[in-house]
């Protein structure tokens, strides 16, 4: 079976979406699997990471991006086209989504056996004035609520399968978007490779002391990631808590280099590097990744809001690490919620002085930790269902045949 996935790709020196770590990890997997696959990425956007899956950068990002992916499925004939779609994976701005959207009217017209996987999944109630000043979107609620039903209603009519990484996404999708549910398959996040080298010899390698408390974020600074609520927490704790906060906040690549941007990120900078205690690292290189995770005591996300799920807090469970997550994200993931605090500086501050001086709140939450991580990332179980998907894919374009 020749199955193409369309996304990015982890890059050698800048960030990449979470999607595309997963994708390469799923792509190399599947080919093991005895698959021929390729991965479709975008052209342009700089050297690819090593992947053991052939990466062909093909499509241009912006409004004719559906026209080099459709010529593309024309000439090279997959069998199965993976999308791995989120907001904008196209391009930035509405760019993006109507060049995704006219692709998904041209495979479906085609009949190409598609299959999306959908890492964004706002829900309608989420759209608020509020969200839009946030995400900083052009456009008002009412016209991103109705953007979302188009975009969404177009995968639901052309895909035969549709992947979500959690069953409160597929709840949304059926609720809120009318996609039917019996489309809808909940596949676990696959496991990422990584070194464990231990806490000692990681924080050796990065001049951390040994028996400092040390708490972890990493992503893509973006406003709805919670970065200033872990900043005032920090602040709020004080310089004589002695806690460690190392920021790997890199650049988003889908917004990045636009002025309003640029500004919001210079001054998170700015005011990390002003608060004892903080290493603003920022963007983190897959060859330094694991020491970081592996050096902290605790990785937090305090996202404010939460539509997808997350590759960085599934990566730092793949470690094995202890997590705090915002109530934002345990009400998509309810096994998280004993970690859980509500995203404001206070609650994270509390929640940070019980972890390192509770040792009963501290085992509770590494237990949790590890329960999720052992339930939401799997390996040959991904794999087996995923192909499952695309042989039921091609089977019921051969029975329209």
């Amino acid at each position: 079976m020749r199955v193409a996935l369309v996304t990015g790709v982890p890059l050698e020196d800048r960030s990449e979406i979470g999607a595309a770590y997963h994708t390469r990890a799923l792509a190399e997997e599947l080919v093991k699997a005895g698959l021929a696959v390729e991965i479709w990425s975008k052209s342009g956007a700089g050297a690819a990471a090593a992947s053991t899956a052939p990466i062909v950068p093909l499509w241009r990002p912006g409004w004719l991006a559906w026209l080099d992916i459709f010529n593309a499925v024309r000439e090279r004939k997959p069998d199965v086209l993976h999308i791995q779609y989120s907001t904008f994976v196209l391009g930035a701005g509405a760019a993006g989504e109507i060049a995704m959207l006219i692709l998904l009217v041209l495979l479906k017209m085609r009949g190409t056996n598609l299959v999306v996987t959908m890492h964004d999944v706002p829900s309608l109630a989420q759209i608020t004035p509020a969200y839009i000043r946030m995400n900083g979107y052009k456009f008002p609620a009412l016209i991103v609520r109705f953007g979302l039903r188009l975009i969404f209603f177009a995968i639901g009519s052309a895909a035969s399968g549709i992947v979500v990484h959690q069953e409160a996404f597929a709840a949304i999708l059926a609720r809120d978007y009318a996609i039917d549910r019996r489309k809808v398959a909940v596949i676990p996040l696959i496991a990422l490779a990584h070194r464990a080298i231990g806490r000692e010899a990681a924080r050796a390698a990065l001049g951390l002391s040994a028996r400092g408390k040390t708490a972890l974020f990493f992503g893509f600074a973006t406003r709805y990631k919670g970065i200033e609520v872990l900043l005032s927490a920090t602040q709020q704790l004080g310089a004589a808590f002695g806690l460690c906060v190392l920021l790997g906040a890199g650049e988003h690549p889908k917004v990045a280099h636009t002025a309003e941007y640029d500004a919001y990120y210079s001054g998170l900078k700015r005011r990390a590097e002003s608060i004892a205690g903080v290493q603003f690292i920022g963007f983190v290189p897959d060859a330094r990744l694991d020491d970081y995770i592996e050096a902290a005591d605790v990785a937090v996300f305090p996202y404010i809001e939460a539509q997808s799920m997350s590759g960085p807090l599934t990566i730092c469970a793949a470690h094995g690490k202890a997590l705090l997550v915002s109530t934002r994200i345990a009400e998509k993931i309810p096994s998280l919620a004993p970690c859980a605090f509500d995203p404001s500086s206070e609650a994270l501050a509390s929640a940070l002085a019980h972890f390192f001086g509770d040792p009963s709140y501290r085992a509770s939450v590494e237990s949790q930790s590890r329960a999720f991580a052992e339930h939401a990332i799997r390996g040959g179980e991904t794999v087996a269902q995923t192909i499952a998907l695309y042989r039921a894919a091609a089977s019921t374009s051969r029975t329209r045949a």
